[in-house]
């Protein structure tokens, strides 16, 4: 599933939105998501969601964490800004007044492209260009484009392309 920024933070919107109207986030995911989810008056049991859905459940859930922790809450102008497709400024916190940014766990320098799918995307306070990634981001990342590639996201010659660039050189 291919994303753009300003729709990452659209969803995230209508997630905070249906959950200020009493719809817990991961229903309104699995909703959006067509994830049928098991009814205690139904006899057959739901099929399992995809490893796609999955990812993309994680992804959005994870963005909505990342939209709580900014500081953000479901007011009238933050919704009504990200329904537009942007995120206002940071409300409070050591980044109070910044604008977060969409950025990704895997860099568009590495594969082109990567930048549109919505695993690989990530609401967060804006970081320095030339900031290096830990260890554990680089893991995560390695994760991710395994993940990806299973879920049939990306190809496999492109997880190989991130791995090896992700992959630090032999000394």
């Amino acid at each position: 599933m291919y994303f753009k920024d300003g729709l990452l933070v659209r969803a995230v919107a209508l997630i905070a939105e249906a959950n200020q109207l009493g719809i817990p986030p991961e229903s309104s995911i699995d909703r959006a998501l067509g994830i049928q989810t098991k009814s205690f008056f139904a006899e057959e049991k739901p099929a399992e969601p995809t490893l796609r859905e999955q990812i993309i459940r994680t992804n959005l859930r994870a963005n909505y964490e990342n939209f709580l922790k900014l500081g953000y809450t479901a007011d009238f102008h933050t919704l009504e800004a990200m329904k537009a497709g942007s995120l206002p400024p940071i409300p409070n916190g050591p980044e109070a007044g910044n604008k977060p940014v969409v950025g990704t766990f895997i860099s568009a320098t590495i594969s082109p492209g990567i930048e549109k799918v919505i695993a690989n995307l990530e609401i967060r306070p804006p970081q320095a260009d030339t900031r290096v990634l830990t260890d554990l981001e680089i893991a995560s990342a390695k994760q991710l484009a395994y993940s990806m590639a299973e879920a049939k996201l990306i190809e496999e010659p492109i997880r190989d392309k991130i791995i090896k660039a992700l992959s630090k050189p032999a000394p």
